[in-house]
């Protein structure tokens, strides 16, 4: 997904799995990862990136296994990872970089 102008993930609420990458990258308004409660599985790897206004992952609380690389960079406002605690398997690398406000890393 890329759109500048995205603020709510309303509507994905029923998203359990993805079989191919998932990329949320580039959406200056938003603020929270809401609507994918029910996500366990992201089967090629997970960017999220370059969301200025994005605060929380707790969203994710459901994740369970990334098939390839988790990459979190370049969200300037995100000050922690929890949320991501039941994160259990990253089949690639895993890639924190240039988020300047992050001073919690206990999700993982």
């Amino acid at each position: 997904m890329f759109h500048n102008f995205l603020r709510r993930l309303v509507g994905l609420e029923a998203l359990t799995a993805v079989e191919g990458p998932a990329h949320l990258i580039g959406n200056a308004a938003l603020r929270d990862l809401r609507g994918l409660e029910a996500l366990r599985v992201v089967e090629s790897g997970l960017t999220l990136a370059f969301n200025a206004d994005l605060l929380s992952l707790t969203a994710l609380s459901a994740l369970g296994r990334v098939g390839g690389d988790l990459m979190i960079r370049n969200n300037l406002d995100l000050i922690s990872l929890a949320g991501v605690e039941s994160l259990a398997v990253i089949d690639g690398d895993l890639v924190i970089s240039s988020n300047p406000q992050l001073v919690v890393l206990g999700g993982l």
